[in-house]
Protein backbone atom coordinates (compact mmCIF):
# COMPACT_ATOMS: atom_id res chain seq x y z
CA UNK A 1 0.00 0.00 0.00
CA UNK A 2 1.48 3.42 -0.94
CA UNK A 3 1.13 6.57 1.13
CA UNK A 4 -1.64 8.10 -1.01
CA UNK A 5 -3.87 5.02 -1.06
CA UNK A 6 -7.28 5.52 0.62
CA UNK A 7 -8.91 3.17 3.11
CA UNK A 8 -12.66 2.84 3.68
CA UNK A 9 -13.49 2.84 7.39
CA UNK A 10 -16.79 3.02 9.31
CA UNK A 11 -17.55 6.50 10.62
CA UNK A 12 -19.21 7.09 13.96
CA UNK A 13 -19.46 3.49 15.06
CA UNK A 14 -17.77 1.94 18.10
CA UNK A 15 -16.99 -1.68 18.80
CA UNK A 16 -19.97 -2.17 21.11
CA UNK A 17 -22.86 -4.49 20.34
CA UNK A 18 -25.17 -1.46 20.06
CA UNK A 19 -22.92 0.18 17.49
CA UNK A 20 -22.69 -3.02 15.49
CA UNK A 21 -26.46 -3.42 15.42
CA UNK A 22 -26.86 0.19 14.31
CA UNK A 23 -24.36 -0.36 11.52
CA UNK A 24 -26.20 -3.39 10.15
CA UNK A 25 -29.50 -1.56 10.50
CA UNK A 26 -28.32 1.19 8.18
CA UNK A 27 -26.92 -1.33 5.74
CA UNK A 28 -30.30 -3.06 5.57
CA UNK A 29 -31.90 0.33 4.94
CA UNK A 30 -29.59 0.96 2.00
CA UNK A 31 -27.36 3.56 3.70
CA UNK A 32 -23.60 3.48 3.15
CA UNK A 33 -22.02 4.51 6.45
CA UNK A 34 -18.44 4.83 5.28
CA UNK A 35 -16.27 7.78 4.53
CA UNK A 36 -12.83 7.99 3.00
CA UNK A 37 -9.81 8.47 5.20
CA UNK A 38 -6.28 8.77 3.97
CA UNK A 39 -3.82 6.46 5.68
CA UNK A 40 -1.21 8.22 7.78
CA UNK A 41 2.34 8.02 6.44
CA UNK A 42 4.36 5.19 7.89
CA UNK A 43 6.89 6.40 10.42
CA UNK A 44 10.31 4.92 10.84
CA UNK A 45 10.69 3.43 14.33
CA UNK A 46 12.95 5.31 16.70
CA UNK A 47 16.15 3.26 17.12
CA UNK A 48 16.86 4.79 20.52
CA UNK A 49 13.45 3.76 21.84
CA UNK A 50 13.98 0.22 20.57
CA UNK A 51 17.36 -0.02 22.31
CA UNK A 52 15.85 1.39 25.50
CA UNK A 53 13.04 -1.17 25.38
CA UNK A 54 15.51 -4.04 25.03
CA UNK A 55 17.61 -2.64 27.87
CA UNK A 56 14.62 -2.40 30.20
CA UNK A 57 13.50 -5.89 29.21
CA UNK A 58 16.95 -7.24 29.98
CA UNK A 59 16.99 -5.45 33.32
CA UNK A 60 13.59 -6.94 34.15
CA UNK A 61 14.71 -10.46 33.27
CA UNK A 62 17.90 -10.07 35.27
CA UNK A 63 15.98 -8.79 38.28
CA UNK A 64 13.51 -11.65 37.99
CA UNK A 65 16.28 -14.26 37.95
CA UNK A 66 18.07 -12.79 40.98
CA UNK A 67 17.05 -14.44 44.23
CA UNK A 68 18.05 -13.68 47.82
CA UNK A 69 20.85 -15.74 49.40
CA UNK A 70 19.67 -19.33 49.91
CA UNK A 71 20.81 -21.68 52.67
CA UNK A 72 21.71 -24.93 50.93
CA UNK A 73 22.76 -26.68 54.14
CA UNK A 74 22.99 -25.82 57.82
CA UNK A 75 23.99 -27.84 60.86
CA UNK A 76 24.78 -26.95 64.43
CA UNK A 77 23.99 -23.53 65.87
CA UNK A 78 23.85 -21.00 63.04
CA UNK A 79 22.04 -17.66 63.33
CA UNK A 80 21.33 -14.74 61.04
CA UNK A 81 21.83 -11.34 62.67
CA UNK A 82 19.73 -8.58 61.10
CA UNK A 83 20.77 -4.92 60.90
CA UNK A 84 18.08 -4.00 63.47
CA UNK A 85 19.79 -6.16 66.09
CA UNK A 86 17.35 -9.07 65.95
CA UNK A 87 18.49 -12.57 65.03
CA UNK A 88 16.92 -15.84 63.94
CA UNK A 89 18.00 -19.42 63.56
CA UNK A 90 19.26 -20.46 60.14
CA UNK A 91 18.00 -23.70 58.62
CA UNK A 92 18.29 -25.54 55.30
CA UNK A 93 16.11 -24.11 52.54
CA UNK A 94 15.81 -20.68 54.15
CA UNK A 95 16.13 -17.42 52.21
CA UNK A 96 18.11 -14.62 53.87
CA UNK A 97 18.08 -10.90 53.22
CA UNK A 98 21.12 -9.35 51.59
CA UNK A 99 21.89 -7.22 54.65
CA UNK A 100 23.08 -8.86 57.86
CA UNK A 101 25.60 -11.25 59.36
CA UNK A 102 26.04 -14.97 59.87
CA UNK A 103 26.90 -16.08 63.39
CA UNK A 104 28.40 -19.56 63.81
CA UNK A 105 29.05 -21.40 67.04
CA UNK A 106 31.60 -24.17 67.47
CA UNK A 107 31.00 -27.34 65.39
CA UNK A 108 28.55 -25.53 63.13
CA UNK A 109 28.51 -25.22 59.35
CA UNK A 110 26.46 -23.45 56.71
CA UNK A 111 26.45 -23.44 52.91
CA UNK A 112 25.09 -20.41 51.07
CA UNK A 113 24.38 -19.84 47.39
CA UNK A 114 23.76 -16.42 45.89
CA UNK A 115 23.74 -15.48 42.22
CA UNK A 116 26.94 -16.97 40.80
CA UNK A 117 28.69 -17.53 44.12
CA UNK A 118 28.80 -20.44 46.56
CA UNK A 119 30.20 -20.12 50.09
CA UNK A 120 30.82 -22.63 52.88
CA UNK A 121 31.36 -21.29 56.41
CA UNK A 122 32.50 -23.48 59.28
CA UNK A 123 34.74 -21.31 61.44
CA UNK A 124 33.15 -19.97 64.66
CA UNK A 125 32.48 -16.26 64.65
CA UNK A 126 30.49 -13.51 62.96
CA UNK A 127 30.87 -12.48 59.34
CA UNK A 128 28.88 -9.87 57.39
CA UNK A 129 27.22 -10.63 54.06
CA UNK A 130 29.18 -8.01 52.15
CA UNK A 131 32.37 -9.71 53.29
CA UNK A 132 31.00 -13.19 52.58
CA UNK A 133 29.94 -12.58 49.00
CA UNK A 134 32.27 -9.71 48.24
CA UNK A 135 35.32 -11.96 48.43
CA UNK A 136 33.77 -15.24 47.28
CA UNK A 137 35.15 -16.51 43.97
CA UNK A 138 32.74 -16.65 41.05
CA UNK A 139 31.76 -20.12 39.82
CA UNK A 140 30.82 -19.02 36.32
CA UNK A 141 27.15 -18.72 35.41
CA UNK A 142 26.33 -22.30 36.40
CA UNK A 143 25.94 -21.38 40.07
CA UNK A 144 23.25 -18.84 39.29
CA UNK A 145 21.51 -21.35 37.05
CA UNK A 146 21.54 -23.92 39.85
CA UNK A 147 20.43 -21.34 42.39
CA UNK A 148 17.46 -20.34 40.23
CA UNK A 149 16.57 -24.00 39.67
CA UNK A 150 16.57 -24.75 43.40
CA UNK A 151 14.62 -21.59 44.16
CA UNK A 152 12.02 -22.42 41.54
CA UNK A 153 11.66 -25.90 43.02
CA UNK A 154 11.08 -24.48 46.49
CA UNK A 155 8.47 -22.08 45.09
CA UNK A 156 6.66 -24.82 43.18
CA UNK A 157 6.54 -27.16 46.19
CA UNK A 158 5.53 -24.74 48.94
CA UNK A 159 2.00 -26.19 49.08
CA UNK A 160 -0.42 -28.53 47.34
CA UNK A 161 -1.76 -25.55 45.43
CA UNK A 162 1.71 -24.63 44.19
CA UNK A 163 2.10 -28.19 42.88
CA UNK A 164 -1.03 -27.68 40.79
CA UNK A 165 0.37 -24.40 39.47
CA UNK A 166 3.66 -26.12 38.59
CA UNK A 167 1.76 -28.69 36.54
CA UNK A 168 -0.41 -26.09 34.82
CA UNK A 169 2.71 -24.12 33.82
CA UNK A 170 4.12 -27.27 32.20
CA UNK A 171 0.80 -28.79 31.15
CA UNK A 172 1.38 -28.81 27.40
CA UNK A 173 4.67 -30.68 27.82
CA UNK A 174 3.39 -33.11 30.45
CA UNK A 175 0.23 -34.03 28.55
CA UNK A 176 2.24 -34.58 25.41
CA UNK A 177 3.83 -37.58 27.09
CA UNK A 178 0.62 -39.45 27.87
CA UNK A 179 -2.63 -40.44 26.23
CA UNK A 180 -5.68 -41.24 28.26
CA UNK A 181 -5.05 -39.55 31.57
CA UNK A 182 -5.41 -35.86 30.78
CA UNK A 183 -5.62 -33.79 33.95
CA UNK A 184 -6.32 -36.77 36.20
CA UNK A 185 -2.63 -37.11 36.91
CA UNK A 186 -0.36 -40.13 36.94
CA UNK A 187 0.21 -42.54 39.79
CA UNK A 188 2.79 -45.32 40.11
CA UNK A 189 3.77 -44.97 36.45
CA UNK A 190 7.32 -45.18 35.08
CA UNK A 191 8.68 -44.05 32.69
CA UNK A 192 6.31 -41.16 32.14
CA UNK A 193 7.73 -39.44 29.07
CA UNK A 194 10.72 -37.54 27.78
CA UNK A 195 13.71 -39.23 26.18
CA UNK A 196 15.06 -42.66 27.10
CA UNK A 197 18.56 -43.86 26.23
CA UNK A 198 19.74 -47.44 25.50
CA UNK A 199 19.78 -48.76 29.04
CA UNK A 200 18.03 -51.22 31.31
CA UNK A 201 14.80 -49.74 32.55
CA UNK A 202 11.90 -50.99 34.65
CA UNK A 203 8.44 -50.17 33.34
CA UNK A 204 5.85 -50.06 36.14
CA UNK A 205 2.14 -49.31 36.40
CA UNK A 206 -0.58 -49.40 39.08
CA UNK A 207 -1.41 -52.74 40.66
CA UNK A 208 -5.06 -53.76 40.53
CA UNK A 209 -6.71 -55.71 43.32
CA UNK A 210 -7.43 -59.34 42.51
CA UNK A 211 -5.35 -59.34 39.33
CA UNK A 212 -2.51 -61.85 39.00
CA UNK A 213 -1.68 -61.40 35.33
CA UNK A 214 -0.82 -58.26 33.40
CA UNK A 215 -0.25 -57.53 29.75
CA UNK A 216 2.47 -55.13 28.54
CA UNK A 217 2.93 -53.80 25.03
CA UNK A 218 5.56 -51.55 23.45
CA UNK A 219 4.52 -49.97 20.13
CA UNK A 220 6.13 -47.71 17.53
CA UNK A 221 3.90 -44.64 17.67
CA UNK A 222 4.34 -43.69 14.01
CA UNK A 223 3.94 -47.07 12.28
CA UNK A 224 1.79 -48.71 14.99
CA UNK A 225 4.05 -51.76 14.74
CA UNK A 226 4.12 -53.79 17.94
CA UNK A 227 7.74 -54.03 19.08
CA UNK A 228 7.14 -56.25 22.08
CA UNK A 229 4.24 -57.86 23.93
CA UNK A 230 4.56 -59.80 27.16
CA UNK A 231 2.51 -61.08 30.06
CA UNK A 232 3.79 -60.80 33.60
CA UNK A 233 2.53 -61.78 37.03
CA UNK A 234 3.28 -58.36 38.55
CA UNK A 235 2.74 -54.74 37.45
CA UNK A 236 6.32 -54.20 36.34
CA UNK A 237 8.81 -55.46 33.78
CA UNK A 238 12.52 -54.75 33.32
CA UNK A 239 13.80 -54.44 29.76
CA UNK A 240 17.12 -53.66 28.12
CA UNK A 241 16.09 -51.20 25.43
CA UNK A 242 19.34 -51.64 23.53
CA UNK A 243 18.43 -55.28 22.85
CA UNK A 244 15.08 -54.30 21.31
CA UNK A 245 16.77 -52.54 18.37
CA UNK A 246 14.64 -49.43 18.70
CA UNK A 247 15.13 -46.65 16.14
CA UNK A 248 17.01 -43.54 17.18
CA UNK A 249 14.68 -40.54 17.43
CA UNK A 250 11.46 -42.55 17.09
CA UNK A 251 8.49 -41.98 19.36
CA UNK A 252 7.16 -45.09 21.13
CA UNK A 253 4.33 -45.71 23.51
CA UNK A 254 3.78 -48.40 26.09
CA UNK A 255 0.56 -49.57 27.66
CA UNK A 256 -0.16 -52.10 30.37
CA UNK A 257 -2.98 -53.47 32.46
CA UNK A 258 -4.78 -56.65 33.50
CA UNK A 259 -4.36 -59.41 30.92
CA UNK A 260 -7.38 -59.90 28.68
CA UNK A 261 -6.67 -63.60 28.13
CA UNK A 262 -6.12 -66.50 30.50
CA UNK A 263 -3.52 -65.77 33.21
CA UNK A 264 -0.07 -66.82 32.09
CA UNK A 265 3.48 -65.64 32.46
CA UNK A 266 5.89 -65.70 29.57
CA UNK A 267 9.05 -64.01 28.43
CA UNK A 268 9.04 -61.08 26.04
CA UNK A 269 8.30 -61.80 22.39
CA UNK A 270 9.25 -59.50 19.54
CA UNK A 271 6.39 -59.01 17.11
CA UNK A 272 6.02 -57.18 13.82
CA UNK A 273 2.27 -56.98 13.36
CA UNK A 274 0.42 -53.71 13.53
CA UNK A 275 -1.10 -52.64 16.80
CA UNK A 276 -4.74 -53.61 17.19
CA UNK A 277 -5.77 -52.43 20.66
CA UNK A 278 -8.30 -54.66 22.35
CA UNK A 279 -8.16 -52.87 25.71
CA UNK A 280 -8.66 -49.38 27.09
CA UNK A 281 -5.18 -49.20 28.61
CA UNK A 282 -3.72 -45.75 29.09
CA UNK A 283 -0.70 -45.03 26.92
CA UNK A 284 2.59 -43.40 27.87
CA UNK A 285 4.97 -42.11 25.23
CA UNK A 286 8.73 -41.62 25.16
CA UNK A 287 11.36 -40.83 22.56
CA UNK A 288 14.20 -43.31 22.15
CA UNK A 289 17.66 -41.80 21.61
CA UNK A 290 20.70 -43.91 20.80
CA UNK A 291 23.17 -41.81 22.80
CA UNK A 292 23.85 -42.33 26.49
CA UNK A 293 22.20 -39.77 28.75
CA UNK A 294 25.45 -39.64 30.76
CA UNK A 295 26.89 -37.46 27.98
CA UNK A 296 24.82 -34.61 29.42
CA UNK A 297 26.82 -34.87 32.65
CA UNK A 298 30.34 -35.05 31.21
CA UNK A 299 31.27 -31.40 31.78
CA UNK A 300 29.71 -30.98 35.21
CA UNK A 301 31.42 -34.06 36.64
CA UNK A 302 34.76 -32.30 36.25
CA UNK A 303 33.49 -28.93 37.51
CA UNK A 304 35.07 -27.64 40.72
CA UNK A 305 31.74 -26.74 42.30
CA UNK A 306 30.34 -30.23 41.64
CA UNK A 307 33.48 -32.15 42.66
CA UNK A 308 34.87 -30.08 45.52
CA UNK A 309 31.99 -28.19 47.11
CA UNK A 310 28.87 -30.30 46.58
CA UNK A 311 27.73 -33.05 48.92
CA UNK A 312 26.55 -36.33 47.30
CA UNK A 313 22.87 -35.40 47.51
CA UNK A 314 23.62 -31.99 45.99
CA UNK A 315 25.50 -33.68 43.16
CA UNK A 316 22.43 -35.79 42.43
CA UNK A 317 20.25 -32.66 42.46
CA UNK A 318 22.61 -30.99 39.97
CA UNK A 319 22.48 -34.07 37.75
CA UNK A 320 18.68 -34.18 37.97
CA UNK A 321 18.52 -30.54 36.88
CA UNK A 322 20.75 -31.11 33.85
CA UNK A 323 19.00 -34.33 32.84
CA UNK A 324 15.53 -32.80 33.05
CA UNK A 325 16.67 -29.77 31.05
CA UNK A 326 17.96 -32.15 28.37
CA UNK A 327 14.67 -34.08 28.31
CA UNK A 328 15.89 -37.29 30.01
CA UNK A 329 13.05 -37.50 32.54
CA UNK A 330 13.59 -41.14 33.52
CA UNK A 331 17.29 -40.50 34.20
CA UNK A 332 16.42 -37.35 36.18
CA UNK A 333 13.96 -39.40 38.25
CA UNK A 334 16.72 -41.93 38.97
CA UNK A 335 19.08 -39.13 40.02
CA UNK A 336 16.55 -37.94 42.59
CA UNK A 337 16.18 -41.50 43.86
CA UNK A 338 19.95 -41.88 44.32
CA UNK A 339 20.10 -38.58 46.17
CA UNK A 340 17.27 -39.58 48.50
CA UNK A 341 19.05 -42.84 49.29
CA UNK A 342 21.93 -40.75 50.65
CA UNK A 343 19.87 -38.04 52.36
CA UNK A 344 16.22 -39.13 52.70
CA UNK A 345 15.30 -36.15 54.89
CA UNK A 346 17.09 -33.40 52.99
CA UNK A 347 14.56 -30.57 52.67
CA UNK A 348 15.89 -29.02 49.47
CA UNK A 349 16.24 -32.37 47.70
CA UNK A 350 12.76 -33.53 48.72
CA UNK A 351 11.10 -30.26 47.82
CA UNK A 352 12.76 -30.11 44.41
CA UNK A 353 11.84 -33.75 43.83
CA UNK A 354 8.22 -32.89 44.63
CA UNK A 355 8.36 -29.97 42.19
CA UNK A 356 9.78 -32.26 39.51
CA UNK A 357 6.96 -34.77 39.98
CA UNK A 358 4.39 -31.99 39.99
CA UNK A 359 5.67 -30.51 36.74
CA UNK A 360 5.32 -33.87 35.03
CA UNK A 361 1.81 -34.69 36.28
CA UNK A 362 2.66 -37.07 39.15
CA UNK A 363 0.85 -34.64 41.39
CA UNK A 364 -0.52 -37.02 44.01
CA UNK A 365 2.94 -38.27 44.90
CA UNK A 366 4.28 -34.71 44.80
CA UNK A 367 1.68 -33.51 47.29
CA UNK A 368 2.48 -36.41 49.61
CA UNK A 369 6.13 -35.34 49.65
CA UNK A 370 5.15 -31.72 50.34
CA UNK A 371 3.06 -32.88 53.28
CA UNK A 372 5.89 -35.10 54.54
CA UNK A 373 8.52 -32.36 54.35
CA UNK A 374 6.28 -29.93 56.22
CA UNK A 375 6.57 -32.23 59.24
CA UNK A 376 10.36 -32.63 59.13
CA UNK A 377 12.37 -30.76 61.76
CA UNK A 378 14.18 -27.73 60.40
CA UNK A 379 17.92 -28.15 60.50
Amino acid sequence: MNKSQSILVPSGFGSSAQGTEELFGRLRAGAWPFRKRTAAPLRRPNALLILLAFFLLGQGIQAQDTRPPLVMFAEGEVRFAKPDGKSERVFTGMYLSEQGSIVLKKNSRVELIYNDKFVELKEPGTVTFDKIFGTAPQRKSFIQRFSNFVGRGLDQSSSARSIEKAYMANQSNAQGNIRGFGDRGLLDVFPFGGMVSPTEITFSWPEESGKSSYQFRLVDSLSEQVVLEVKTSRPAITLNLEELLLQDGNLYYWEAGPAVQSPATSGPKRLSRRSQPTTDYDRYTFTYVARDHAEVLTDIRSDEFYVKYSRPEQQMLIEAMLLEDAGFLAAAYDAYQRGLEVAPKDIILNRNYAAFLGRWNLRTQAKEIVEMTSKLPRE
